[in-house]
């Protein structure tokens, strides 16, 4: 019996080997079920669900996308790792281009921070109420902000902040380190973000609103816009261009948008190499338009589900009709453009469109 034991052992290893094989996983088909994977019906895109946590408050940082989901950050590339932690669920989220510190904005839930014994537990502070704190990413320390700060933006190298904040004469325009110390104002006008992104960019643009907004078929308020720069700090008026309600930066170029009081959608484009204005007509989202320095793209007002994609450079236009797996579904939040990649929402999960020339 025994000189038979080396083939027994033979047969026993070719089993197990079988056994493996056919039991595997099959990550290939599960990674590929996890994607949800959509048509666009046109052949010039490739749409891709990213993963299957929630993504919510996404930007964009150093040409890379980052997301918050169940106290936990995340860079889209690695959704299974989160780079850092926040133990209370925010209200807002401003992460730091280096990715230290964020400015978050938390509901305080008194009786439940004490039990959990949270960092963000003041017994000074009201209940119910949400506050401005400065968040360390590495250490997970906090410190409680000045509450009338808005219009949070972190500068380029992540040391300094820009805010507007109440003073005794009025609204200003402020900067400081980020815990508020070295505080500086550089103009008192009551100014909101019109663009602002962490993507090593050195420009800033804000709108001054003038008169009442109210509703904008009774009412004709004045949009002033501004320019600041983190190289030199200076804020300047563009008067040149007119300002609506929604303003990007497109490269050198600046993009705005706004709605007639007849209900219609206006695009405006001014290219900053000949100084001239184009207006695109089409059925945009005036609130959901996003751009890189060769595509501009926005979600059609009268169906979400319809992504309306122009090329600063060559002036081609595309419309991409997306149909997903759940039909109740519909896109909800153009995030951005990096290289040729479009990022969006849909029910707060993630999916990019791989635009081709």
């Amino acid at each position: 019996m025994k000189k038979y034991w080396p083939i027994f052992l033979i047969l026993a290893i070719i089993i197990a080997v079988i056994l493996i094989l056919v039991f595997k996983p099959n990550k290939k088909s599960d990674q590929a079920k996890n994607q949800d994977v959509i048509s666009s019906g046109d052949n010039s895109a490739t749409i891709q669900k990213i993963s299957n946590n929630k993504s919510y408050f996404p930007q964009i940082i150093n040409n890379s996308l980052y997301y918050y989901y169940l106290n936990q950050i995340y860079n889209y590339k690695t959704p299974d790792k989160a780079i850092a932690e926040i133990d209370s669920a925010p209200v807002e989220i401003h992460l730091s281009p280096d990715l230290t510190q964020a400015i978050v904005k938390i509901h305080n839930d008194k009786g439940v921070f004490k039990l959990q014994n949270s960092i963000f537990y003041n017994e000074s502070l009201l209940d119910g109420f949400d506050y401005y704190w400065l968040y360390n990413l590495k250490t997970q320390k906090a410190q409680l902000l000045n509450q009338d700060i808005s219009s949070v933006a972190w500068s380029p190298n992540s040391k300094k902040i820009i805010y507007t904040i109440g003073t005794d004469s009025g609204q200003a325009l402020s900067i400081s380190d980020p815990g508020g110390s070295n505080w500086k104002i550089i103009a008192k006008l009551n100014l909101d973000v019109a663009f602002a992104d962490n993507n090593q960019n050195s420009t800033l643009l804000y709108t001054e609103v003038q008169g009442d907004t109210g509703d904008y078929e009774d009412k004709d308020p004045n949009f002033t816009l501004y320019k600041f720069n983190w190289n030199n700090l200076k804020l300047s008026k563009l008067d040149s261009k007119p300002a609506f309600l929604d303003t990007r930066y497109c490269g050198s170029n600046i993009v705005q948008s706004d709605y007639e009081k007849d209900g219609s959608d206006i695009v405006s484009i001014f290219y900053a190499k000949d100084g001239k204005n184009e207006i695109i007509n089409e059925s945009l989202d005036y609130q959901n338009f996003v751009c890189s320095d060769k595509y501009l793209a926005s979600s059609n007002i009268k169906d979400k589900n319809k992504i309306f994609i122009y090329n600063l450079e060559t002036k081609e236009k595309k419309e991409i009709t997306l149909s997903f797996e759940s039909n109740n579904l519909e896109t909800e939040n153009l995030i951005g453009i990096l290289d040729k990649t479009l990022f969006f929402t849909a029910d707060d999960y993630l999916y990019r469109i791989q635009l081709k020339p």
